[in-house]
């Protein structure tokens, strides 16, 4: 399954320059990768210490749902680069075809959104828990 959704090889040189396209590019695109999952971690770091030197209020679902609200961020922006590197580039060479990845990068993004709109600390939960209490 994980070769089958997540496996994707970028072409080889002597492909790349027969098709006149540069071969750098496909360096270039696995040091975005790299540059995507670090920006990941320094966000998330930023974001736990912003909440926890926060004078008022220590919260542990805060930080949560900041974390859930960057990893969306960066599976919809996996998406993109997806796309980019397999139609405008033409870097990529998918062992069939690079839907399936991209189903589960927009998937997991919808769930983490929906976590983040509908956790125990969203305006909306807290209005209809509000209401129940009431």
């Amino acid at each position: 399954m994980y070769k089958f959704m997540f496996r994707h090889t970028y072409k080889d040189e002597p492909t790349l320059a027969a098709e006149g396209i540069d071969i750098d590019l496909p360096l270039r695109a696995e040091v975005t990768w790299t540059n995507m999952y670090s920006s990941v971690g320094f966000f998330i770091t930023l974001a736990a210490f912003v909440e926890a030197s926060h004078p008022i209020k220590l919260d542990a679902a805060g930080v949560l749902q900041d974390s859930f609200l960057i990893w969306a961020i960066f599976y919809i922006l996996a998406v993109i680069k997806l796309r980019k590197e397999d139609v405008v580039l033409k870097i990529v060479d998918f062992d069939g075809n690079r839907l399936p990845a991209q189903a589960w990068h927009i998937t997991v993004a919808t769930l983490l959104l929906f976590c983040v709109f509908t956790g125990p600390k969203a305006p909306l939960v807290e209005q209809v828990l509000s209401a129940i209490g009431k």
